[in-house]
């Protein structure tokens, strides 16, 4: 059933000789056809004409191995004046047989046309040449065409034609009826932003009838007002709540007398308090604490911390109970600050007020407390106003040297693609809040003395003389709690939130348990069944539905599963378990169980019934985007050269902001990131960074395998550099984790620096990326961008390669008809640069499988060896006017045609084996050329191991000397990846999680498909445990939705070349190897910070690149480094690791 017809390429350069002149590119592509009715000599055949040539008898011998030959003769008068369009259907004669063509390509410059023949001779069922201009065509002639109606064209001596179908330039998000946003979603992100609006003030109303409609039963309607609210039942639902909170008080004290006696004894009441110089025993620690949790939670009610909240340390598991109680430790990198400047008066007495207000607030919640120890710093603090009515606090811990002082560890964010990989088109979503986020968590007294605050100001209290290192009663306070401002705060809050997770989420064995679930499914390209309406990855319940799942934004958490009522019993179990850990629920912006919920993480998320999974934003931000790329086009095209760079900031971050909703926006971002830095002395004229390949400053992989790539591909060494130089593209990240990553890597000044007179130059790619980003936002609504459709799609798998003069094709849908193109380049490619004809061949090949119609609704995957075109595709092209214009068309066909289009890079080797290498060269006798199935190639979803063996496993354990090491499982992922052992439930019928101990090792090797789902899961457990070794082995496949994780998460890395006998030859990618360490006990606190490990890596890389060591000496000492720093002082660690002075 499959037919397949080998068209051997031909081109011919030549003079005209007689007015005879030879085609060019003759043949470039073949499409096989499977339907029940094709006919033997039906064929698809690109041909190309010069325009005013009319078709000649074919004299070309058949039996001549370069054959389908076209030629053509002049015609002085023309075929039309006007000539042929894009889109004109015509009759040619081919091999002697009357064709339907196409005209799909038309080349003004060298006045040439492409047509693509449809059908030959016994389809047409023409008996004459008259029949071309003359007879009167109907369905019957054309029983296959499903193209526009045909017309006949008297005036053209090639025949037929239809009105103009060209392919519009530009193709906005509106253009697919998929794309268009209904009236409810509207309607819902206006509720939301209204009821947002009414909850933000702490004094809200919480909704009590969503919790009574529950308990008794009842319904909500759509304006979240109870359908019932009969006095009885309110009566009865308050009588239950204070009956609950007597029980959960006398709990409460119940636990904390067992927790003094079981550490001080029973004798504890007599023991003293306090040490002679005054300050407090272990004892009086310890009673401090438990007094203040009985205090908290006398003052609470049902629903609301009124007086603040702090955690209950005893009820934590073990490992985590001292920073539960102390706080996460500080990592002073320098001296503390010793600014003790006063603070300055209010000169506003409106801002003064709310100041006075805000800080009692937060000295009566004893978030700020009365200095009884010797403060060293300051921190300033200021308001500014919130609204009309309402102030913002600002504490600038950077004021006074305190941030420069510490370290803080960067870390991950869940973003919306993560939550979306938990969605089904029927799942439904709640969102719960953690209220007071930051200050539910204490401050490590180490930070303390540093953290004073003079309310002198605030209390019109004056201090007795300017002798600040003794403490003045009344005046002097500090912060006891997580502040806003001070650098460690977002990492530590995140650190506890996730620690709490670990219980939230329970025994998941427990069917009882809303987050149960018993397997890890895999659903991955290249799998046999894949099945592309599913998620990559998704938990499993005994029942057979999806599981629900928990996504935490800083404070925003979104549950999700498959259907109301689980979601609602997971939401109450998140929130209560909270309650019992200590931590606030921001109770009164509850709302109901909802498929269309309000923004998380930067984004709406809607599952809409004829659309599934969908991604949206507002209205409002929506023509706010449009208003913005509009100003900014209008502006460039008027030749203005002098841009407001405060302006160009502040559209940058609104622009990053929308596009975590719109991926296809943020290649072409780059034109605001460059314009923003042109202004520096070390830009080109292009705007990239003037910077010369140099030995890499750390580990990263980016780093030691991309340089090697950069010295072949020149041409993009600028880009590659400045990504190098910013590490992460700040598009990406969320916006808590961009200002850490910049805090970190030293580059805030870098970002906030502005010019001198504040303005900078356009970038010269700023015009095109606003004209790219203008085409997609062309609708004048929000689109949706739909995420897991619920119309049946297909996987299509795609290679292709250009080598030398020629270029080639193949792909399969996974129905085993393989189908393939292949042709020479003409002069309008000659001259360009490999890179650009790679990747041009992977954009017409993917166009024409588009237009062929085997692409819409489908998840296409190409597969390229051109590491340019990969890096391309995913960050908006390089310097090259031609690469970008060539992404910009792959991204505008996604949209046109509802196609998911993945571009991977692959090794030459792979390429050559599979075929379409051979392709390319005229040879249509290698791999799936042969019969090979396509699949073989696609190693997407096999891990290292599966595909290597037992000789890779082996390799680990010989430098890790852990005869036992073995991979996680995805289902370990989640759990034993983290440090869990399993639990048992506590006195309270609390499943509480057992923990390993320290320095353990974890191997992760996922699939490179869901590689980016365990390397979170790492991040999320590195963030909570900093003293555990993870190893992680990925084949270098699909690296973009990945990498960015990869470094982030690994102190070390490194690339293993497939010239071993543990990775051998035949896996065509190298394997790329990370490692974690932990943690040290004094600067650098993070290895991968440390010069040492930078001299390590190109020592091992050197070792591994010519095959004749495995490198297990170099791995082996690498891990023994942090027992051998352990007993060094800080001066001797410091000199070992190289660290400067």
């Amino acid at each position: 059933d499959n037919i397949v017809e080998e068209i051997r390429e031909v081109i011919i350069e030549e003079e005209l000789k007689d007015n005879m002149v030879e085609v060019d590119n003759i043949v470039e592509e073949i499409q096989s056809d499977s339907k029940e009715d094709k006919v033997e000599d039906r064929r698809d055949i690109v041909i190309v004409m010069q325009e005013n040539d009319v078709v000649k008898e074919n004299h070309v011998d058949t039996d001549v191995v370069r054959t389908d030959v076209v030629e053509t003769e002049t015609n002085e008068v023309g075929v039309n004046e006007k000539g042929f369009q894009v889109g004109d259907l015509v009759i040619v004669e081919h091999l002697h047989r009357r064709c339907l063509g196409q005209i799909y390509t038309r080349d003004d410059g060298k006045r040439r046309y492409k047509i693509v023949i449809k059908f030959a001779d016994k389809a047409l069922g023409l008996e004459g040449p008259s029949d071309c201009v003359s007879k009167s065509f109907d369905d019957n002639i054309f029983p296959d065409w499903s193209g526009p109606e045909l017309a006949v064209r008297p005036e053209a001596k090639l025949g037929l034609f239809v009105d103009k179908v060209e392919e519009p330039s530009v193709v906005s998000l509106s253009e697919s009826p998929m794309f268009v946003i209904p009236q409810s979603s509207v309607d819902s992100i206006a509720e939301d932003k209204k009821f947002s609006k009414a909850v933000k003030s702490d004094d809200a109303e919480v909704p009590v009838h969503l919790w009574n409609d529950r308990l008794f039963n009842t319904k909500v309607n759509s304006n979240n007002t109870a359908s019932s609210s009969e006095p009885s039942r309110v009566n009865a639902a308050n009588k239950l709540r204070e009956l609950g909170l007597r029980m959960y008080r006398r709990s409460l004290r119940k636990d904390c007398l067992t927790r003094v006696n079981t550490r001080f004894g029973k004798g504890w009441q007599t023991a003293p308090r306090h040490k002679p110089d005054g300050t407090l025993t272990e004892l009086g620690i310890e009673l401090h604490a438990l007094t203040n949790i009985l205090w908290y939670a006398g003052e609470a009610t049902w629903f609301e911390h009124k007086s603040g909240s702090t955690l209950h340390y005893f009820r934590f598991p073990p490992i985590y109970q001292k920073i539960a109680k102390d706080g996460v430790p500080i990592f002073f990198e320098k001296k503390g600050p010793a600014s003790m400047k006063r603070q300055a008066r209010f000169a506003n007495p409106a801002l003064k007020k709310g100041a006075q207000e805000k800080i009692n607030k937060a000295l009566g919640r004893k978030y700020i407390v009365e200095a009884n120890i010797t403060l060293k710093s300051l921190i300033k603090y200021f308001a500014v106003p919130k609204g009309l009515e309402d102030i913002r606090m600002v504490y600038d811990a950077t004021a006074n040297g305190l941030n420069d002082a510490v370290w803080a560890p960067s870390f991950w964010l869940p973003t919306v693609e993560s939550m979306l990989r938990a969605l089904t088109p029927t799942s439904f979503m709640l969102d719960r809040d953690i209220g007071e986020q930051f200050h539910n968590f204490p401050l490590h007294p180490s930070a303390w003395p540093y953290t004073g605050l003079d309310l002198g100001p605030i209390l019109d209290e004056d201090s007795e003389g300017d002798d600040h290192s003794v403490v003045t009663k009344g005046r002097w306070y500090h912060w006891a709690r997580c502040l806003m401002g001070f650098k460690p705060s977002p990492y530590n809050a995140v650190k506890m939130t996730l620690i709490t997770e670990e219980i939230v989420r329970g025994d998941r064995f427990d069917e009882e348990n809303p987050f149960h679930y018993t397997s890890v499914e895999l659903n991955l390209p290249g799998m046999v069944d894949y099945d592309p309406t599913k998620s990559w990855l998704y938990k499993l319940r005994q029942d057979g539905r999806e599981a629900c799942d928990l996504f935490t934004f800083v404070d925003d958490e979104r549950v999700v599963g498959p259907d109301k009522d689980l979601v609602c019993k997971a939401g109450h179990r998140l929130a209560s378990i909270q309650a019992y850990l200590g931590i606030q629920d921001a109770a009164r912006k509850l709302r109901e169980v909802s498929q269309t919920p309000g923004a998380w993480a930067g984004s709406v998320v809607h599952i809409l019934s004829e659309h599934g999974v969908c991604v949206l934003t507002s209205p409002e931000k929506w023509e706010k985007l449009r208003g913005i790329l509009k100003k900014w086009l209008t502006l460039i095209k008027e030749g203005e050269e002098k841009l407001d760079h405060k302006e160009l900031l502040s559209d940058r971050g609104f622009l990053v902001y929308v596009s975590k909703t719109y991926p296809a926006m943020i290649p072409y971002l780059k034109g605001f990131h460059l314009t923003i830095e042109m202004w520096r002395d070390n830009r080109d004229r292009d705007g990239w960074k003037m910077t010369e390949i140099q030995t890499p400053r750390s580990s990263n992989l980016r780093t030691i395998s991309e340089i090697e790539d950069c010295s072949e591909e020149k041409e993009d060494c600028s880009d590659l550099l400045d990504t190098l130089d910013e590490e992460d593209n700040i598009c990406d990240l969320d916006d808590t984790a961009v200002q850490h990553k910049l805090r970190d890597t030293g580059a805030s000044k870098h970002f906030h620096m502005a010019p001198p007179n504040g303005y900078t130059r356009p970038a010269p790619r700023f015009l095109s990326d606003l004209e790219a980003l203008t085409a997609l936002s062309d609708s004048p609504s929000p689109p949706l961008r739909i995420v897991r459709g619920k119309v049946i799609f297909a996987a299509v798998y795609g290679f292709g390669d250009a080598s030398g003069k020629g270029f080639g094709f193949t792909s399969d849908d996974g129905s085993g008809n393989v189908r393939y193109r292949i042709g020479t380049w003409g002069r309008d490619a000659e001259d360009e640069s490999s890179n650009y004809r790679e990747l041009r061949n992977l954009v017409e090949a993917a166009e024409e499988e588009a237009k062929s119609g085997k692409l819409t609704s489908t998840e296409f995957f190409i597969f390229t060896d051109n590491s340019t075109a990969e890096s391309s595709f995913y960050r908006g092209g390089s310097s090259s006017k031609l690469l970008h214009e060539l992404v910009l068309r792959l991204r505008l066909l996604e949209i046109k045609y509802s196609v998911i289009i993945h571009l991977v890079h692959v090794s030459g080797t792979r390429m050559i084996a599979q075929g379409t290498d051979g392709t390319s060269r005229g040879s249509l006798l290698e791999g799936v050329m042969t019969g090979e199935s396509m699949l073989t190639f696609v190693d997407l979803a096999k891990t290292a191991f599966e595909r290597q063996g037992q000789t890779l496993l082996n390799w680990i354990r010989e430098w890790t000397q852990l005869d036992d090491l073995v991979p996680l499982t995805p289902e370990e992922w989640f759990v034993e990846g983290h440090g869990i052992i399993g639990g048992e439930l506590n006195d309270h019928g609390i499943w509480m999680p057992k923990h390993e101990g320290r320095f353990c090792t974890h191997l992760w090797a996922p699939p490179p498909a869901v590689a980016e789902v365990a390397l979170e899961e790492l991040l999320k457990a590195r963030h909570k445990r900093t003293d555990t070794y993870h190893i992680v082995v990925i084949p270098r496949l699909f690296t973009p939705r990945w990498r960015r994780l990869f470094n982030k998460a690994c102190d070390f890395t490194f690339a293993v070349p497939p010239n071993h006998a543990f990775w051998t030859a035949d896996m065509f990618e190298p394997l790329w190897v990370g490692i974690v360490l932990p943690f040290t006990y004094h600067r650098p606190w993070q290895l991968k910070r440390a010069p040492l490990l930078v001299d390590m890596a190109r020592e091992l890389r050197e070792v591994l690149r010519d095959g004749d060591s495995d490198g297990r000496h170099i791995l082996l000492q690498l891990l023994k480094l942090n027992k051998r720093l352990a007993p060094l002082s800080k001066g001797v660690a410091r000199a070992v690791l190289r660290m400067p002075r």
